[in-house]
């Protein structure tokens, strides 16, 4: 995922990253869920900056969850995972409710909820 010319091309990758994890799971369930997620996660963050420090820690996060899972420390794995809840709660503080859709509009055009 490092390289990368454009944020369309990093957000691409970092959406096939998440969705080639749900995949793994081999739970149908888990990757609509995962696939849901992104489309709405990928609307929120088209409407927030993107340093490229933040990015490329995202991508070193990412690295460092291959490894954990090549290690099978699945323990660090979620200890890892859980600290990523921080970023789950600023993004959904983003979110702002839009009436004529019951989903959400962050500074941009409303984005429907997932089915």
């Amino acid at each position: 995922m490092r390289d990368y010319a454009t944020f369309d091309e990093y957000r691409r990758a970092d959406v096939a990253f998440h969705v080639t994890l749900a995949e793994a799971a081999d739970a149908p369930r888990v990757l609509a869920a995962m696939m849901a997620i992104q489309v709405e996660a990928s609307a929120i963050i088209a409407c927030l900056a993107q340093p490229r420090t933040l990015l490329e820690s995202s991508n070193d996060e990412h690295a460092v969850l291959i490894e954990l899972l090549r290690e099978r420390d699945v323990e660090a794995a979620k200890r890892l995972l859980r600290h990523l809840d921080g970023t789950v709660r600023i993004t959904a503080s983003l979110q702002v409710s839009d009436p004529e859709t019951g989903g959400y509009a962050v500074n941009g055009p409303s984005v429907a909820p997932s089915p």
